[in-house]
């Protein structure tokens, strides 16, 4: 029997964690006309494109172990720690000689079975919704765009499986609709001035010391128009703001460093922005916001000995009662060595003078250290995480009044250490969830 596109979809969301662009995911349901999903699988798996994506995100998958946890990950929302007898018992069935392939589609058989949408009806519906958007998405976009730099830019259809939910379906057939129909713009080394679309716009962008490298220049003119519209900077050097030109009308901005050392950027002259997407293994700091925004950090890790800090103008953050949103994703900032983290005396998440920060996860875990109190400006009273991804988080502070874990539905491991500084009758409550 045929592979179908609903097989196909499954694949590249318990194998890949993404959603199929049209070419590829067509030219897999076309090899499928003679064959099996078991064998789609072990070709997917062999793919020369495969070995350099699983690369790009840290991911290995050369024992059983490995994939095991990867697809049990991917499909049932489970890691080794939540369910180790469950990934025993598939690592055992490969070691017994049978193939990745049909491993998988033996777990699609048992993770789509009666019994297990009655025991976990929650992860069948999520990996239900990610399926049916997989192959939405397929239908929408053809192809996958590639950077200023020639790399294929998997974001948008990495962030799209990540964010599916088990109700919001139709919220995510709609962003796919919105980014079907944007305008795509790749800044020149030129002088660039322009202005967006009434609808969706994306730029994408190069900040380099290297002038004939760089593509974002503090000289340039952009107006992204109407519509919900996206900046994508590839931060090689850093950039140290807008001086005569402006950047305007822009919500997103994602920045994202390959550098070897930290790098900072500078958000001086852009105006509007709500939301700033951080990925960086190295460092990637953010200066002078003109408004307080959304921060979501991806895949940032201890080896910037600085850990990550986020800087607004003193007159954004001048109130008593200032609240920052942060989503983290697979960050490892923490000041101590724990398992699987290499500890830095400066790692840590440092956004002086907020008050509140609310903490969402997602993704994968993160461990981080939140520097509060005494040569940090950082004050924070509230803080509150939710989420369904697990978090270690190390707080050392000298005045936090509450952390509230009581909406957070994953594994939580929190310390709370009180610093030198901290005043007498400074209290610590904490409200944990499930």
């Amino acid at each position: 029997m045929a592979v179908t596109q609903a097989q196909v979809a499954q694949l590249y969301v318990a194998l890949f964690n993404r959603a199929p662009e049209g070419d590829g995911f067509r030219a897999w349901v076309a090899a499928g006309a003679t064959k099996t999903q078991a064998q789609i699988a072990n070709e997917m798996l062999a793919s020369p494109a495969t070995a350099p994506y699983y690369a790009s995100l840290g991911i290995d998958i050369s024992t059983n172990r490995g994939y095991v946890e990867l697809i049990y990950k991917n499909i049932l929302g489970k890691d080794y720690v939540r369910d180790p007898d469950g990934i025993n018992a598939w690592v055992r069935h490969l070691d017994a000689g049978h193939s990745r392939g049909d491993t998988l589609v033996k777990l699609f058989e048992v993770a789509t079975s009666a019994e297990a949408r009655a025991a976990d009806p929650v992860a069948a519906a999520v990996f239900a919704n990610k399926t049916e958007i997989a192959s939405y998405m397929a239908q929408k976009i053809a192809d996958i765009r590639q950077d200023l730099s020639g790399d294929y830019d998997y974001r948008e259809f990495q962030e799209i499986i990540k964010t599916t939910t088990a109700t919001n379906l139709d919220e995510q057939k709609a962003r796919i609709d919105a980014l079907a129909a944007s305008t795509v713009h790749n800044l020149s080394t030129d002088s660039n001035e322009i202005l967006g679309s009434v609808g969706q716009d994306i730029f994408n962008a190069v900040a380099d010391s290297v002038v004939s490298n760089a593509t974002l220049k503090p000289t340039d003119k952009i107006d992204g128009g109407g519509g919900e519209n996206t900046l994508n900077v590839r931060v090689n050097d850093s950039f140290n703001g807008m001086t005569t030109g402006y950047i305007k009308h822009i919500d997103n901005l994602n920045l994202t460093s390959t550098a070897p050392t930290a790098k900072t950027f500078n958000a001086r002259g852009i105006e509007g922005l709500k939301k700033v997407t951080l990925d960086s293994q190295n460092g990637l700091n953010l200066l002078n916001p003109q408004n307080i925004v959304d921060i979501s950090l991806q895949n940032v890790t201890s080896n910037a000995a600085n850990g990550f800090k986020l800087d607004y103008n003193s007159s954004t953050i001048a109130g008593v009662n200032d609240t920052q949103n942060l989503t983290l994703d697979k960050v490892n900032l923490h000041k101590y060595a724990i398992t699987g983290v290499t500890g830095s005396d400066d790692a840590g998440i440092n956004i002086p003078n907020i008050e509140n920060l609310n903490i969402s996860t997602k993704g994968e875990k993160s461990n981080v250290t939140i520097k509060s109190g005494a040569g940090t400006g950082n004050h924070y009273k509230n803080i509150t995480v939710k989420g369904n991804t697990d978090l270690t988080v190390k707080a050392e502070s000298d005045r936090i009044e509450k952390f509230d874990a009581s909406a957070f539905t994953a594994t939580l491991d929190y310390t709370y250490k009180a610093l030198a500084s901290t005043p007498s009758g400074a209290t610590s409550v904490i409200k944990g969830g499930s």
